[in-house]
């Protein structure tokens, strides 16, 4: 089976679904990603085998071309699309009619909500987004609507942000599948794949991932304030660490490969706002990356975190309690906990496991050419 990936964007971190849709579908068959043009692909992609390809609302026909062709030469074709918004509902909904293709459609995270919470008490914001805009609330709960409606079936990162849209009505009583991010796989036996440490080594702390209000970045600034023995690293964004932290802090090229930016890392600090519905429903990629190299990972108990990767993390329910949470993080085993966390990405977060999910859901939607190896 042939499977067409769509992105709703070339330039943000929403890409990164995209990638890891690609790499579960890559498992099944020959695989194609698309993304809507709307600025420089996003660095990271770099890091993964993958050509992004490129299309825009005005050339959306070219590609809905393209996978009718591809239907016609090739088979059965997966038309598997991230998000739904404009102008990927309409692109869902053109193949959809087209004989041999079968449409799903994934949501990973609570765009709605992402979008009022952007918005919330910045008029300028909303002078920025009118009514109509394809990215503004109104559109983006159409356009998941109708994607949803040209689909198959639908895949969830979790049964946490499946609940949102069952709530919603934004999806019907169609066949739906829990398929989590995913990173390509790496033996549990060889390097990068964390090692025990020297107790007299320092710990160095990571936050690697996409800096976002929502996401709490203000607490590690107060670990690395109440930790001076220990070293902390970020990817480099426009955001600075404070000066007084700075010398114990690596702010690394947002490009660089994933095995290289974790090396020497010994946790990865994952702080989220428990308020945030946005928080609460996400999975984190900054997950998969530590669970497939065997880091510890220390985070805000979300229903989703808690979904995948329960007992498995040190969970931490309040930020400001600093003193605690360092005599936490100075007490665990920080490797039996990154080595019970690369358990979950065997089982869970493996592209051999997401594609079993995968086609246990086209299997369920009785789509032919689905039992490809």
């Amino acid at each position: 089976m042939k499977t067409f990936v769509l992105s709703p964007s070339s330039r943000s971190n929403s890409l990164g679904r995209g990638i890891s849709m690609a790499l579960t579908a890559a498992e099944l068959g020959d695989v194609e990603l698309w993304a809507v043009e709307d600025g420089p692909v996003w660095p990271p992609s770099k890091k993964f085998a993958l050509d992004v390809n490129l299309f825009t609302a005005d050339t959306r026909t070219g590609l809905i071309d393209r996978i009718g062709e591809a239907a016609r030469t090739d088979g059965d074709v997966l038309v598997w699309v991230s998000k739904g918004l404009h102008p990927l509902d309409l692109v869902a909904e053109a193949v959809a009619a087209v004989p041999g293709v079968t449409v799903i459609q994934d949501f990973d995270e609570d765009d709605l909500a992402l979008m009022v919470q952007h918005l919330k008490g910045d008029v300028r914001r909303w002078l920025d987004y009118p009514p109509l805009h394809p990215r503004g609330p109104i559109r983006v709960k159409r356009s998941q609507a109708r994607a949803a409606r040209a689909a198959v079936a639908t895949s969830f990162t979790s049964d946490a942000i499946r609940n949102v849209y069952a709530a919603r009505g934004t999806i019907g009583g169609k066949p739906a599948g829990r398929i989590p991010h995913t990173r390509p796989y790496i033996p549990a036996d060889r390097p990068p794949v964390a090692r025990e440490r020297a107790a007299a080594d320092p710990l160095t702390l990571a936050f690697l991932g996409s800096i976002r209000p929502h996401k709490g970045l203000q607490s590690m600034v107060r670990l690395a304030e109440a930790m001076p023995d220990a070293k902390f690293v970020t990817f480099a964004a426009s955001w600075r660490p404070p000066e007084h932290v700075r010398d114990r802090w690596t702010e690394l090229p947002a490009d660089l490969p994933i095995v290289e930016a974790y090396e020497g890392v010994d946790l990865l600090l994952v702080p989220q706002d428990l308020r945030s519905p946005v928080a609460q429903t996400q999975l984190s990629a900054k997950v998969i990356d530590a669970a497939q190299l065997g880091r510890a990972v220390v985070g805000s108990p979300t229903a989703t975190l808690e979904e995948y990767c329960a007992g498995s993390y040190l969970p931490v329910d309040d930020w400001s309690r600093v003193d605690d949470i360092v005599r936490r993080i100075r007490e665990a085993d920080v490797f039996s906990l990154g080595r019970r966390l690369r358990g979950v990405y065997d089982v869970e977060f493996s592209p051999q496991a997401t594609a079993g999910r995968l086609r246990d859901l086209l299997n369920r939607a009785a789509v032919k050419g689905s039992n490809q190896a």
